[in-house]
């Protein structure tokens, strides 16, 4: 059975700071990517691959495929970092028979209809999906860096009056 040390919500994946930093402060040998459009895109797997510090793996999965393997044998061995692209994903998965006590935000993108806050720009319906993982259990927070504050959740639905 595989150790999930961190699950991440990040939009850019397989970035500077996953590899620089969280990667190490979690001691994954593993990065298990759960997205469907990443997933049948072999390019940007490759290059998601390459960007992997030596000795981690980089598996992407659509969501099916990550509720199927978690179900038939918790994502085999190792220690994980499980990276989201969106909230959306984390949830499905949760939904899916995936078993996730802890889902840190990272990033999301900007772009119309956002509003930023802890460095963050988040949707509406991003909040609605962390309220809807909290409800199944799962314990929501925000942490972009490791130097930076964690930020719970009711805190950051405070502070961006949703």
């Amino acid at each position: 059975m595989a150790e999930i040390k961190l699950t991440r919500v990040d939009y850019r994946l397989v970035h500077g700071q996953v590899v620089t930093q969280w990667v190490k402060i979690c001691g994954a040998d593993r990065i298990i990517i759960v997205n469907d459009e990443l997933a049948d895109d072999e390019f940007m797997t490759d290059i998601y691959r390459m960007s992997a510090p030596a000795g981690v793996s980089v598996e992407v999965k659509t969501v099916d495929q990550a509720c199927e393997e978690y179900k038939a044998n918790a994502f085999g061995g190792g220690k994980l970092l499980v990276l989201f692209k969106r909230v959306e994903d984390a949830l499905a998965a949760v939904r899916g028979g995936v078993e996730l006590a802890d889902v840190q935000i990272g990033g999301l993108g900007g772009g119309a209809g956002t509003t930023t806050a802890f460095g963050i720009a988040f949707r509406p319906s991003d909040v609605d999906a962390m309220k809807a993982l909290d409800q199944e259990g799962v314990h929501v927070h925000v942490h972009v860096v490791p130097a930076q504050q964690d930020v719970e959740l009711p805190d950051l639905i405070n502070k961006l009056g949703f």
